[in-house]
């Protein structure tokens, strides 16, 4: 069994109501989405290493990672939901961490996956650095965040303080101006789960009868929207110059030194040496 390390004090109150509201039928309905969302994206996303970043229950999508070794960190150490939680079988060690604090050194992932991260973080754009510090250069970034702009966002004026709408609720537009700050070359952009947010889950735009529609029409009213991103590799820096060629100039006869302009010749010295 994977060990649990703490490596800061976050356990937001915020964190911990979202991860139970993932535990419930609705909140699993909306991760089985952004889970299938995420793997239809997985080509390219290849690496030594990865990190997982999770505010749901279903930690299974680090398997399909085609990485050798995987992290995961949880945003909350809620024990009520452990019965529903559905563990990796290949991850490492398991860490419940602030996502504005991430206790990793730079570059340290070839792949960085992040469900809801920057809607449960005190500071999203401190978080959103915070992957792309310990994303190496050239690597793939997952995100999935809730959708402003959809029945979910509306609700939040009802039910503000309730989870998951007491989150951020950061536009995927919003969050692709950061990035593209940030160094990173935006890629595909989906929307999923276009049910209700209400218990029964009225399966709008779910029909199978509606798949072609739903694909050609694209509309972002989705409960939750998914992002890949390039971080940019690191630039090539020129070859330092080499200065043999001038010390030997210098070393050689003074007209060689002058060709090579390795020696500069005054004038007035030459005068009054005269």
């Amino acid at each position: 069994m994977c060990a649990l390390r703490f490596e800061t004090a976050f356990d937001a109150p915020r964190a911990s109501q979202t991860a139970r509201f993932f535990a419930s039928p609705m909140g699993q309905r909306l991760e089985k989405a952004e889970l299938a969302a995420l793997r239809e994206r997985l080509s390219g996303c290849a690496g030594a290493r990865a990190l997982v970043l999770t505010a749901g229950v279903d930690e299974r999508l680090a398997d399909a990672l085609p990485v050798a070794r995987r992290h995961i960190v949880r945003l909350s150490a809620e024990e009520t939901v452990l019965p529903a939680r559905r563990r990796a079988i290949s991850s490492g060690a398991i860490t419940v961490a602030d996502p504005a604090n991430l206790p990793f050194e730079n570059d340290a992932f070839d792949v960085v996956v992040s469900l809801h991260g920057l809607d449960l973080a005190d500071r999203p754009q401190q978080a959103l650095r915070e992957l792309s510090r310990v994303l190496a250069p050239g690597g793939r970034l997952l995100m999935t965040g809730f959708n402003p702009w959809s029945s979910w966002g509306l609700r939040r004026f009802l039910t503000p303080r309730q989870a998951p709408w007491n989150s951020h609720f950061l536009g995927a537009r919003r969050v692709g101006d950061w990035l593209s700050v940030l160094d990173f070359t935006l890629g595909d952009l989906c929307h999923v789960h276009y049910r209700l947010p209400e218990p029964w889950g009225w399966p709008f735009w779910e029909h199978p009868g509606l798949n072609g529609l739903k694909a050609w029409l694209q509309p972002p009213l989705g409960a939750a929207w998914v992002l890949k991103a390039r971080h940019a590799p690191a630039l090539a820096l020129p070859e330092a110059r080499s200065l043999r060629r001038s010390r030997r100039a210098v070393v050689g006869s003074p007209s060689a030194a002058r060709e090579s302009g390795s020696i500069l010749r005054f004038p007035e010295n030459d005068d009054r040496a005269r």
